[in-house]
């Protein structure tokens, strides 16, 4: 048997481009430094990233102090290749040791790659929700908020 999902109508499009050509692939490339992948414009891949995208990755990592002048992992570099984050978020991190906000920095971090735990409210809802999201909103804005959210979390776990 086979189950149409698309009205007959539809055209779709003849082939689907591979998700590794139209994403950042900052984080594959830095994966592969880690490895030891010398050459990635010889690596076999299924599906040849886009030469521009891959550029764009090295210049990004170098930028991020994640290669030395051979491109090459730096000590940085491997360090945070070592992190389950984006490079630019690990690199974020590693700098927060530097400005005492480490605790503050791993907050955002969580909040900022776990998948979003809000509820939309019903139309009805919309006023009294706006009202209760003011008390955790901050003037200098998104990331103290979601600082803001987390401590609010935790003081309800204790009072719990």
């Amino acid at each position: 048997k086979c189950f149409r999902l698309y009205p007959k109508e539809r055209q779709l499009p003849a082939e689907i481009p591979p998700h590794i050509v139209e994403s950042d692939i900052t984080s594959t490339v830095l994966f592969l430094k880690r490895m030891e992948i010398a050459g990635l414009d010889h690596c076999d891949f299924i599906d040849r990233p886009d030469p521009e995208g891959l550029m764009q990755a090295l210049e990004e990592l170098d930028y991020l102090a994640a290669l030395d002048n051979d491109g090459n992992l730096s000590e940085m570099g491997i360090i945070m290749s070592e992190f389950p984050l984006e490079p630019q978020m690990a690199k974020t991190v590693l700098a927060s040791c530097e400005f005492d906000c480490v605790s503050e920095v791993v907050i955002i971090a969580a909040m900022l790659t776990a998948s979003s735990c809000y509820m939309v409210p019903p139309p009805e809802l919309k006023p009294e929700a706006a009202q209760c999201h003011m008390k955790f909103q901050h003037p200098a804005g998104d990331h103290f908020t979601l600082i803001n959210i987390f401590k609010a979390f935790k003081q309800c776990q204790q009072d719990a």
